[in-house]
């Protein structure tokens, strides 16, 4: 019997990631996107939707069902089960009531559980300009994710939406970017990447942990797509739960989406249809 429970002990536990997002039936982008790349790298994905989508935003004519109850239900069974989480990554809401689900989600999980990866990707805009459901308070439902946060991606819209600074008429320098970065650690993330920073040909991700900071540049490939940030967000919080730096998940999670961006290129695909990530699942 001791050598059974010996052998049982040995046993591996295969890594497990809360995705919290939406659902959009058609237009890849969010939990559509992560589900197949977070077990592509060998994670169990365990999807809870903030809102049902006919198809992504891109698209005219959304249906759409709010789930904040149904997330509220449904964290609470997973506390009577007492399942444990090596990462938890939060998306869209649309609502005051779906952001409150997530943040009593994330603040059970600091209670019962420090190791855990909390991963926020705060979207509320892009370009400058604010989403029509991001209202003052789900902006400020956002920040309070950032106080649970272990890894926040912004993109600049967000990030001066989240530090209440003026969206500037161009990119800031890197000096500027690392005094963002600075201000939004005091939010409570301890790495950040301001995402998808405009360069012309170029698209650049500033990354910080705290202490040094670093721009990491990438060819511009093809026109804008929807569902970019969440390849970028999905490969970046499997490989941290798998044990990669920061830095390396970084790095790895631009080299997958460029790669995934140049095979979609390939195809005659409509930029709201998002990426064609599934014919890259291999190389994870």
């Amino acid at each position: 019997m001791t050598e059974n429970l010996g052998q049982e002990n040995m046993k591996k536990r295969q890594k497990r990631i809360a995705v919290i997002n939406d659902l959009a039936c058609y237009g890849r982008c969010a939990l559509a996107v992560s589900i197949p790349i977070i077990s592509a790298m060998g994670i169990e994905c365990s999807p809870i939707p903030t809102v049902v989508l006919s198809t992504n935003g891109a698209f005219e004519g959304v249906v759409s069902r709010d789930m904040a109850s149904f997330q509220d239900e449904a964290f609470n069974h997973f506390h009577t089960l007492d399942i444990n989480f090596d990462g938890a990554s939060s998306g869209f809401h649309n609502n005051i009531d779906q952001l409150q689900a997530t943040e009593n989600f994330f603040k059970s999980l600091r209670n019962a559980d420090k190791q855990t990866f909390i991963f926020v990707d705060p979207i509320m805009g892009d370009h400058g300009k604010l989403y029509s459901v991001s209202t003052e308070e789900v902006c400020v439902g956002y920040q309070r994710l950032l106080s649970y946060a272990d890894v926040a991606t912004p993109n600049l819209t967000e990030c001066c939406r989240l530090l209440e600074l003026p969206y500037p008429k161009e990119t800031p320098t890197q000096e500027e970017l690392s005094l963002m970065l600075q201000k939004l650690h005091e939010l409570g993330p301890k790495y950040i990447v301001i995402t998808g920073l405009d360069y012309g040909d170029q698209i650049g991700n500033m990354v910080s942990d705290g202490k040094n900071t670093e721009l990491i540049m990438t060819p511009r490939i093809g026109k804008e797509r929807s569902g970019t940030g969440d390849v970028f967000m999905s490969v970046l919080a499997g490989s941290m739960v798998c044990g990669a730096t920061f830095k390396e998940a970084v790095k790895k999670s631009v080299e997958f989406l460029s790669k995934a961006l140049t095979v979609t290129q390939e195809y005659d695909i409509p930029s709201r249809n998002g990426v064609c990530f599934e014919l890259c699942l291999k190389d994870l």
